[in-house]
Order: C-alpha cells, then sequence, then structure tokens
C-alpha cells in the first residue's frame, strides 16, 4: 500500500472552526468594551476563510483476488493532530 492521496484532516478543520467560534464569542462579549479598531480586528479575523494545509495521509487499496475474496483497505492519519483511522472490510463474493 502506497500513499494515494493528501488531504484536509477533518479533526484539524473542526480545531479550527472550534477556534474561530471561540472568537466570535469573545467578539460578542467585547461589543462596546474595546476600541472600534480591536472589535473590527476581531472581525477580520472571524471572517478569513480556513485554510490549512493537506495534512491528512490516505492509503488505501482495493481489489479482489483470484480465490473471490473482495477487501477494502483504508487508512488515514495526521501529522499535524495525531488523528488515526482505519477501515477494513472483506467478503467472500462467490
Amino acid at each position: 500500500m502506497s500513499v494515494d492521496n493528501w488531504g484536509i484532516c477533518p479533526k484539524c478543520m473542526a480545531i479550527q472552526e472550534k477556534k474561530k467560534e471561540e472568537l466570535r464569542k469573545k467578539m460578542d462579549l467585547s461589543y462596546g468594551k474595546i476600541s472600534a479598531e480591536e472589535y473590527h480586528e476581531l472581525f477580520l479575523e472571524i471572517t478569513k476563510p480556513i485554510n490549512i494545509k493537506s495534512t491528512l495521509r490516505e492509503n488505501y487499496d482495493i481489489w479482489i483476488d483470484e480465490e473471490g475474496k473482495f477487501e477494502i483497505v483504508y487508512l488515514a492519519s495526521c501529522n499535524s493532530c495525531g488523528f488515526k483511522f482505519d477501515f477494513t472490510e472483506c467478503q467472500q463474493i462467490f
């Protein structure tokens, strides 16, 4: 099995979305308590799109062997946040 794809890690994305939500709450609580410039800076930070690197390494194989066994093997891992997922399914098709 070799590296077949690099994608966006769902855990890294969730972490970034949570940070953005916490910043939005901070902005809401700060209304009228901080300067207009500081408030505007928070607003600009919140409205930036989430831009994360493709850190999710995906490896997978799908095959049928000569004995009629169908198998799927999928592995995913992220070195950035430690997310890991694996899936294997095997069926005798005849």
